[in-house]
């Protein structure tokens, strides 16, 4: 078989795409972590809340209030801050699943042409085999000419 002369191409090609697997996994993977930790810090939000809840219906000092207060400001602007942390790992999955889509474009094109590469290769091979098929049987043909004496 003759060599694909575009393997190398190939190659280099299906390493980027394995390479923007790899991102866009890492990615997806931050925006799971970020959404785990923005559920965690809304559910230690809403215990915040109960919890001061229950301390006003008994009765508190004001520090203690103040304190809680403190609390649940900072649990939101927590919440705040991951919720936009979630917004630009989502616009990275999408740069990343974008350069994914192509580099996978990229590398179907080269595998198109190997594609074409093997069928030429087949079908030079079917060639071959027919031509020394005749040739097998031309030679069969003229020794049983030969053999039995006919003229052509």
């Amino acid at each position: 078989m003759s060599e694909f002369r575009l393997h190398s191409v190939w190659r280099v090609r299906k390493q980027r795409e394995d390479q923007a697997q790899q991102h866009l996994a890492q990615a997806q993977r931050l925006q799971q972590e970020i959404c785990s930790q923005l559920e965690t810090e809304k559910d230690r939000l809403a215990s915040l809340h109960t919890d001061m809840h229950h301390l006003q219906t008994k009765g508190v000092d004001p520090q203690t209030l103040q304190l809680f207060e403190h609390c649940i400001q900072s649990s939101r602007q927590y919440c705040l801050d991951l919720n936009q942390d979630l917004a630009r790992a989502e616009v990275v999955i999408q740069e990343r699943q974008e350069h994914l889509s192509a580099a996978c474009r990229e590398k179907k094109v080269v595998e198109k042409l190997h594609e074409r590469h093997l069928e030429r290769w087949a079908a030079e091979m079917r060639r071959a085999e027919k031509n020394l098929m005749d040739e097998i049987a031309s030679g069969v043909v003229a020794r049983k000419r030969v053999v039995t004496g006919e003229q052509q």
